[in-house]
């Protein structure tokens, strides 16, 4: 509570609470009406997550079998190599396209992963891996991928096909790591894949997401 007239620095002292709680706003109150307020230099300190704040989860590298499509910023061999990586509409060398950018960088917990940047004046381009020859993935039951989201609009959403029907990729709104698991929609041929992955947003300007860990599972 502000008491008094005299310009003053308060302090309040949140105590822990569960980690599902999320704080957008600041409320406050005056309560006897037309009493003028100064209000400045509003600051949050942390606590250096020592009090139940999420933590991001450690990285664990996948124990199960399956088929690598793009692990550690390179398309496994299976695929044709990253000769087989392109941009659906945009040269391979991308000089038609230069509101893309990509690169594979150096990531804390994953060593190389793979990043997709677009310009503020992009136009839908999706990523795509291309297979040379035809693969068997019948036998595993879902594609796996793991994305962080560099700069994304709130709410993004991607697409994903290997067939004419794509899936609606839903992502969290966080810049961690997350992996994100998809059933092959009923249409599609998995006895021989070709168009190995092809992955793409509507929410493109200056869109950056990297990749890592993409595969059959």
């Amino acid at each position: 509570t502000v008491v008094g007239e005299t310009e003053l620095e308060y302090t309040v002292t949140i105590p822990p609470q569960d980690a599902a709680n999320t704080y957008e706003s600041f409320l406050l109150y005056v309560v006897e009406q037309d009493s003028p307020v100064i209000i400045k230099n509003i600051v949050v300190t942390d606590d250096n997550q020592t009090t139940g704040l999420p933590v991001a989860p450690v990285y664990e590298e996948p124990t199960t079998p399956g088929i690598s499509i793009l692990t550690g910023g390179t398309v496994d061999v299976t695929w044709g190599g990253d000769s087989s990586i392109s941009f659906l509409g945009c040269a391979a060398d991308l000089s038609d396209c230069a509101f893309i950018q990509t690169s594979v960088l150096a990531d804390d917990e994953r060593g190389d992963v793979y990043q997709v940047a677009y310009g503020s004046d992009a136009t839908v381009k999706p990523l795509a891996i291309t297979s040379p020859v035809g693969v068997d993935v019948s036998e595993f039951t879902e594609l796996s991928l793991d994305i962080k989201l560099v700069n994304a609009e709130p709410g993004v959403s991607f697409l994903l096909s290997l067939g004419a029907i794509p899936l609606t990729v839903e992502v969290d709104d966080t810049t961690e790591w997350q992996t994100i698991t998809v059933t092959p929609h009923s249409s599609w041929d998995l006895t021989n894949v070709t168009r190995t992955f092809q992955f793409w947003s509507s929410d493109i300007a200056d869109l950056v997401y990297q990749l890592d860990d993409v595969r059959w599972q």
